[in-house]
């Protein structure tokens, strides 16, 4: 019951100080909607990224100040940087890139952090190390050259299928009119290229976090594809400029293939489970 309690209070601080974050100018845009839709979207987007975030704290190696940073580039590559740098797709969106990343930075420093701080806080205060299994994410030199390549294909992959597949079924079934018109947009030829390098960027910005993860090698799989699918996914929640018909399938194609993303990285990256100390 003290377990359950102890976890019921770190998700609602983060909870409320995540919906707070997300709502504060600090750039001074002036862009924040707080109509009443709005408003739910940032609650729920709250909810889902602070349930991962109190997960990723119970499956991390080292509940210490060194997890800040690694955290911080988990929580600001997803929830920002890899979202924000897609407005080059949208001329009249690239003006404001910088102060969009300066928001997203300080509002991630400061839930990461506090997260931390939570963590340490909770932990407990026997200096009794304990071991866990984990995946082994060593790699020899010539697998950092063509294991990023070889993620960046997979991506490219996973984006045309379930774009096509997902999105496309989902949207035509709940909202066909808007898809109508959401279809006659014309994308960049470089778009697939570019995805492949936000795909590469995206491993390189949450491999830190997801090295230090403990648990069986499947458990580390499943946690990698909820951190992706609900991190990158939940932003759509506040994409009130898509009908609802094209943001439940948006939300949806983005939250699936995330996910299994998230369980290729894993494969891909990992071996045989290894024994480490907690706190080491």
């Amino acid at each position: 019951m003290k377990t359950i309690k102890q976890w019921f209070g770190k998700w609602f601080i983060l909870t409320i100080l995540w919906f707070v974050l997300n709502l504060i100018d600090f750039s001074n845009l002036q862009l924040a909607n707080t109509n009443r839709e709005a408003l739910l979207g940032y609650a729920i987007m709250a909810m889902l990224d602070s349930l991962i975030l109190c997960w990723v704290l119970a499956k991390s190696t080292k509940c210490k100040f060194s997890l800040v940073v690694p955290l911080f580039m988990a929580v600001f590559g997803m929830k920002f940087f890899l979202t924000i740098v897609e407005a080059a797709y949208l001329p009249d969106l690239r003006p404001i890139i910088i102060p969009l990343l300066i928001n997203g930075a300080i509002a991630s420093i400061v839930w990461s952090a506090t997260a931390v701080i939570i963590c340490i806080g909770y932990s407990s205060k026997s200096d009794q190390k304990q071991i866990f299994d984990m995946p082994d994410w060593s790699q020899k030199w010539y697998q950092w050259i063509y294991k990023p390549l070889l993620v960046a294909i997979i991506w490219m992959v996973l984006f045309v299928i379930f774009g096509g597949l997902v999105f496309m079924n989902i949207a035509k079934l709940i909202d066909p009119q808007a898809l109508a018109s959401y279809a006659n947009l014309n994308m960049p030829d470089w778009v697939l290229p570019f995805q492949g390098l936000r795909a590469i960027l995206w491993l390189a910005l949450s491999l830190p976090l997801l090295s230090q993860l403990r648990g069986i090698r499947s458990s580390v799989m499943l946690l990698t594809g909820a951190i992706f699918g609900v991190w990158m996914g939940s932003n759509l929640l506040l994409a009130l400029d898509f009908s609802p018909g094209l943001r439940y399938a948006h939300l949806a194609e983005v939250m699936l293939e995330c996910f299994v993303f998230g369980i290729v990285i894993v494969l891909i990256f990992t071996r045989k489970k290894k024994q480490t100390l907690q706190n080491e």
